[in-house]
């Protein structure tokens, strides 16, 4: 028989207390409705399930505190777990109590840093000082791998910095006889940048540097180019034909991208050295299609084309002529960029040639990106009337790139001929890309609109620059909103059973800015039997504001219910006088996304923007689960 389960206590306690079910709030839109929530004000309700839930709170501390020796991955619920306990750093400080250090020792000092405490820093510095050469490795190894982002990893970042100790001791290691202990330590003191690393790295390229030398290379491409760095770099003659040369290859291009014009073009020179001795071996093969291509040389060809000046325009022609498919595009996209205004006119000549009109028109859809050029546009809706179906899709992602009202009339006219879906999906993409505007303007539009404050926008500012700065692409405005973190994104299958929907209702709360701050969150799972986990009950309980909301789940297998967890959230946040809501975006897969904001002010701006909002929170699963049935009924076929 099954025994009464504390889901089914705690309920019996709520209706004897007198609780009530949840008012039917018509009015409250992405609100919860149905009979499955229950909602009570009573502090003997609340009182009980915060401490059910603190008990939960503690097991789990316990659980972490018990799994110290094999801590290796230090996750964002880890951590937030370790937050939720007032005395967590008490309790890993009492780990540091061996007087040798030991796996345990070392993972409570890894959380109790992670958490910036400084005698779990102290204590890494110690490892790094005496210990043995496993430890030593865990410690520089992990000391990078934070969950933490943006402002609070630099923050963590700073903290590690701050404590000579800790930095002397990592740049000890580069000097260590282990090459695995060195390549960890080229790593973490190129990524934390430690003042002096650096130039302790260059000695370590003159000796014989083994198996971490493409680390090591790497790491140099971010510190100071000088020309002492160059000489040994032209000296070693790395052929970058080799697989492992990912690590001078971008050494070079930083020199060949660098500021002082004489290594620039050595780095150059030896770069176009290399080149005329790399054949490209995919060429020649008949299956050079489904073989790939050599992306290293590909690099190579783009970083000498892309720094290229009017004296390299011989070598640009040679290449354009002598290369193949896309190998010979960033010569071609170097020689329009150099015509100035008689590119336009070398393009469209050699938009004539049937042979390489592929790899043209895929220069074109670059070079001429969000110009609105009519004379592209009318070249591209020539050629596409006689393009193949698997020939057309490139065609209409010019016309998009392009841009324009002109553009957009021949790409409906084109885009009949591809799937509804696809076709729609470009339509609706070349809208938006029509109404991006500058990250500066559309940040100042959602923050004018009140669906952002000012530290979420300076935060966005700061992300949409360097995003913009590296990729080239227009910014959206669910770029800007997920830069100002006020989006929530998450695969709607846990892969796990219970689902735990708890840590779900935490993740709805960082993306809150504070309005939705729940207490005493617990999942409570209850099945009849190890082999009926499928017939088991969900109770999800948290308070917020002095209420205490308990929903009865439904059981979706590993997937979450997301439908019933956002109207459990959005619920409080109404009774607590929030406008504020969480609403779905329409999903493209099982990442399901949510967007923070009041409906009145977010629906607005959405339809400005093209943003598609949704109407069904669980349509993540939905997608996901087909994909699956049809995934299924493919492999029985199959088989």
């Amino acid at each position: 028989m099954r025994r009464p389960s504390m889901s089914l206590l705690l309920g019996c306690v709520l209706c004897i207390l007198g609780c009530g079910k949840g008012d039917s709030p018509s009015d409250i839109p992405y609100a919860a409705t149905a009979e499955w929530l229950t909602i009570s004000s009573r502090a003997e309700d609340v009182a009980l399930t915060e401490r059910m839930a603190a008990t939960e709170d503690r097991k789990e501390l316990e659980g972490i505190i018990a799994g110290l020796d094999d801590i290796s991955y230090r996750g964002r619920e880890l951590m937030t777990a370790l937050e939720r306990q007032p005395d967590a750093g008490s309790r890993l400080a009492q780990e540091l109590s061996p007087p040798a250090p030991t796996p345990r020792s070392v993972g409570a000092a890894l959380l109790l840093t992670e958490l910036q405490a400084v005698e779990g820093r102290a204590y890494l510095a110690g490892v790094l000082e005496q210990g043995d050469d496993a430890l030593r490795l865990r410690v520089i190894e992990r000391l990078l791998y934070s969950p933490r982002t943006g402002e609070k990893r630099r923050a963590y970042y700073q903290f590690l910095l701050a404590d000579p100790r800790l930095t002397n001791g990592l740049l000890a290691q580069l000097d260590d006889r282990s090459s695995e202990i060195v390549a960890a330590a080229i790593l973490t003191c190129d990524k934390l940048e430690v003042p002096g690393s650096h130039e302790r790295m260059l000695p370590l390229l003159r000796r014989n540097a083994g198996s971490y030398r493409p680390r090591l290379l790497l790491a140099l491409a971010n510190g100071p180019l000088t020309e002492e760095l160059l000489e040994e770099i032209l000296r070693l003659r790395i052929d970058l034909k080799r697989e492992n040369s990912y690590g001078a290859l971008e050494l070079l291009r930083a020199f060949a991208t660098g500021d002082v014009p004489d290594l620039r073009q050595r780095a150059r020179d030896e770069l176009k050295r290399q080149i005329a001795a790399w054949p490209d071996e995919f060429a020649a093969s008949d299956d050079h299609r489904t073989r790939g291509y050599d992306s290293n040389r590909l690099a190579v060809l783009r970083t000498i084309a892309e720094t290229a000046d009017r004296a390299d325009v011989p070598w640009l022609e040679d290449t354009f002529e002598n290369e193949i498919g896309l190998f010979s595009a960033p010569a071609l996209e170097a020689l329009i960029r150099l015509d100035g205004e008689a590119g336009l006119a070398r393009w469209v000549e050699l938009m004539n040639d049937a042979d390489r009109r592929s790899t043209v028109l895929s220069v074109g859809t670059v070079i001429y990106a969000a110009t609105e050029n009519e004379q592209v546009v009318q070249v591209v809706d020539r050629y596409a009337d006689g393009a193949t179906d698997d020939e057309l899709p490139a065609y209409c992602r010019a016309l998009m790139s392009v841009g324009g009202e002109e553009a957009r009339q021949v790409l409906e006219k084109h885009s009949t001929r591809l799937e509804p879906r696809i076709r729609e999906s470009m339509l609706e993409a070349m809208e938006r890309n029509r109404l991006a505007a500058p990250h500066g303007e559309t940040i100042q539009r959602v923050l004018d609109a009140g669906l952002i404050d000012e530290a979420s926008a300076e935060r966005a500012k700061e992300f949409l620059e360097e995003y913009t700065r590296e990729t080239g692409r227009r910014v959206e405005l669910l770029d800007v909103l997920v830069a100002a973190e006020a989006v929530i994104m998450f695969d709607a299958e846990t892969g796990e059973i219970p689902c735990r929907h708890d840590k779900l209702i935490r993740q709805f709360a960082a993306t809150s800015r504070g309005l939705f701050e729940p207490s005493g969150v617990l999942e409570q799972f209850e099945f009849p039997s190890p082999d009926q986990v499928q017939d088991g009950e969900y109770t999800l309980s948290f308070v917020h504001d002095g209420r205490l909301y308990t929903g009865q789940l439904q059981n979706n297998g590993d997937w979450y219910d997301v439908e019933r967890v956002v109207a459990m959230v959005n619920r409080a946040l109404a009774d607590a006088g929030r406008e504020e809501r969480f609403l779905p975006l329409v999903p493209e897969d099982q990442t399901a996304a949510f967007v923070f904001g009041d409906p009145a002010l977010l629906k607005p701006v959405a339809e400005e923007f093209h943003l598609p909002l949704g109407d069904d929170p669980n349509a993540a699963m939905k997608l996901g689960r087909d994909f699956e049935q049809r995934a299924m009924e493919a492999l029985r076929r199959g088989g």
